[in-house]
């Protein structure tokens, strides 16, 4: 038999349990994959090429699962677009809200307006134990599908109990009241301010939390096919179907802008006056132990890479979006944005991040993470150290300037992001789909907390 590449030894070939070794390359992996033995019989006469019954073409591309890849006009392609696409609805309003509601409507303090963030985006640390109860439990026999329809279920139960409840009166009759200390207004208008309007903010806030554990208990599901998906695509294509689905979830973020901000445009909110059944393809699976399951997510984490991907994650998200807790009270005091200025921002930020993604789907697939990364990064810092320290010194305090020039920081940010998500797909392995990627997903979540604290 002839030599196959360096990595197969004739001991791990005949060992019914396979040896933990470290993830090798993509050329590297092919070669494997690829591996031919030529058969030598008596009188010196070769055979052919002695192939496996399995067929091994499904490597020429560099596909690092069986299966057909991702068809971009399929019903579920655009099935599975349309998910993220609700998702990304769904998570800009819940934020959107927090300050011409929170902030201007209700006079919620800084620190419980930023404790309202971090409080919202609570459930995103779960996805670790969705994605393990996703691979391990199907419910009749679908992993993905019913968990996602069981999250809507709860996210729409959660938006209408919010639409029909009294939002009760604002703290400022008149909001540009706001702007002056208390001793500065008359003993008649001391009379009418509400009090316990910020109270009333916090049966919302559990609301948004609820809606937005139903979203990420979705969104986890959606994560374990995109997993399943992208693995299939060829490696010079592999981050297409990643990167289009940002692009959907931005989209859904695109509606969600004007929505919140054309729809809080009254004064007293700050302003200026007064499918996923049908559409998504899935197999039928057979339930698995979560202990087995656990026990491969452990060793997966072993590898250097994964402890890598999760660290980044982690740390790059506490240092890249270290805040104050005082933000919200800058821009309505210091800056007086108003609410339907702030959702045109977002929008145009929006659209900024859609073009950038598609940018980097058409050029960048296979260019270099880690100096991606760092260019990035820098980009970012100088970009925003400009409006933040002519905010802070009272040099330039107008909210056109404080929301123009951050646009132009959304370019290497996004294309920051969408890099550092590439890797995830190239190290996780059959079975555990949902439960690694919710575990980097929550690895960055949980330091949401953290920037705040800094």
């Amino acid at each position: 038999m002839g030599a196959c590449p360096v990595g197969i030894s004739s001991a791990s070939l005949d060992s019914p349990v396979p040896t933990p070794v470290e993830p090798v390359d993509a050329s590297h992996r092919q070669e494997l994959a690829t591996c031919k033995c030529t058969l030598q019989v008596e009188g010196g006469t070769d055979y052919l090429e002695a192939k496996s019954p399995n067929p091994t073409s499904k490597f020429e591309e560099g596909v690092l699962r069986e299966g057909p890849p991702p068809d971009t006009k399929s019903k579920n392609y655009f099935g599975f677009l349309f998910q993220y696409a609700g998702a990304g609805l769904i998570y800009s309003v819940l934020y959107s809200l927090t300050y011409p509601f929170l902030n201007n409507y209700l006079c919620m303090s800084g620190v419980a307006t930023a404790s309202a963030y971090v409080l919202i985006a609570l459930p995103w640390s779960f996805k670790t134990f969705f994605g393990l109860i996703t691979d391990c439990y199907p419910i009749f026999g679908y992993r993905r599908r019913p968990y996602m329809v069981i999250g809507w279920a709860v996210c729409t139960v959660c938006s209408f109990v919010m639409a029909v409840l009294p939002e009760g009166e604002p703290y400022y009759p008149d909001n540009s009241w706001a702007s002056l200390s208390e001793s500065a207004l008359t003993a008649d208008q001391i009379a009418e301010i509400n009090y316990d309007a910020p109270n009333t903010g916090i049966k919302f806030v559990l609301l948004m939390i609820v809606a937005n554990l139903g979203m990420v208990l979705s969104f986890t599901a959606c994560g374990g096919t995109l997993v399943e998906l992208s693995q299939r695509e060829g490696e010079e294509r592999r981050g297409d179907l990643q990167t289009m689905i940002w692009v959907a979830r931005d989209a859904g973020g695109v509606v969600a802008a004007p929505l919140v901000g054309f729809g809080l445009i009254s004064e007293e909110y700050g302003g200026t006056f007064a499918v996923a059944w049908y559409c998504i393809g899935e197999e039928k699976v057979e339930r698995r132990s979560m202990r087995v399951e656990l026990g491969k997510l452990f060793d997966l984490i072993q590898y250097r890479v994964a402890c890598q991907v999760l660290a980044y994650q982690f740390f790059g998200n506490m240092f890249s979006y270290v805040s104050v807790t005082a933000s919200t009270p800058v821009q309505s005091v210091w800056l007086t944005i108003s609410p339907v200025n702030s959702s045109i921002a977002t929008t145009i930020s929006t659209f900024i991040f859609i073009a950038s993604l598609l940018a980097v789907r058409q050029w960048g697939l296979n260019w270099n993470w880690r100096w991606m990364i760092v260019i990035t990064e820098l980009a970012v810092v100088f970009v925003d150290c400009i409006p933040t320290f002519l905010t802070i010194w009272d040099v330039v305090r107008s909210q056109w300037y404080c929301l123009g020039v951050p646009l132009l920081e959304q370019v290497p940010t996004n294309i920051g992001f969408i890099v550092s998500n590439y890797c995830m797909v190239e190290i996780m392995e059959e079975g555990t789909e949902a439960a690694f990627y919710g575990l980097v997903v929550a690895a960055s979540s949980l330091a949401s907390p953290s920037n705040r604290s800094l």
